[in-house]
Formats: C-alpha cells, structure tokens, sequence
C-alpha cells in the first residue's frame, strides 16, 4: 500500500509547494480542532472528513487537501498507517464544505457523523 501512495504523493507535492505561504492558515485554524478531535471518541474517517470540512471552511479547498496529503505521507514515512480511505474522507469533508451541506465546523462535525458513524 505504502509504495502505490509514494508516487502519488510526489506528484501532489507540486500543489502543496504553490500553496506553501498559505499553509500556515490550516496549522493555525487546524491545531485546537485536531486536539479536540483526538479526545472525541469517533471514527478516524469522522475525524478526518471534520478537520478537512472545517479547514475548507476556515482556509481553502486546496489548503485543507494538502494538509490530509501531507498527514498520510508522515504516515507513509513514519509510524503511521497511510490508507486510502482517510483521503477520501477528506475529500468528503471539502466537499461538505464546497457544496454549503456544511457552513459552520459543528455542522462539518454533524455531518461527518451521518457519513462514516454508524
């Protein structure tokens, strides 16, 4: 799994360099979201379609997919577990913000629920 994400990622990595001085929103409007995400006893997938749909909402589409995109190459690198499926929840969550299904975080955080809680 790990080898078919790298080349993938690479190829992502161009979008998230155009957007580097943007970044610093996501670190910033991210960080407390993440932590009381961390503590909340949900789905990782509801955990990942939330911050995304909230960095939408707070940043850009593009700002809050590099930050997912860059989650799973740590994870690629590191101890973590890279997996298809976060990304897709968080494509989920920039769409729920895209589409105004979702216009405020508690609402990114409802509907995320409905999504991938059972």
């Amino acid at each position: 799994m790990k080898l078919i994400l790298i080349p993938i990622m690479i190829l992502s990595l161009n979008a998230f360099a155009a957007e580097s001085p943007e970044f610093i929103c996501a670190t910033i409007k991210g960080r407390a979201l993440y932590s009381k995400l961390k503590e909340m006893p949900l789905r990782d997938k509801t955990k990942h379609c939330t911050l995304s749909c909230h960095l939408t909402l707070k940043c850009s589409a593009i700002e809050s997919w590099n930050m997912g995109l860059l989650k799973e190459i740590i994870d690629v690198f590191g101890p973590g577990n890279a997996e298809w499926d976060d990304l897709k929840a968080d494509v989920a969550g920039i769409h729920l913000a895209e589409d105004k299904r979702a216009t405020t975080t508690p609402e990114c955080l409802r509907e995320c629920k409905l999504l991938f809680e059972p």
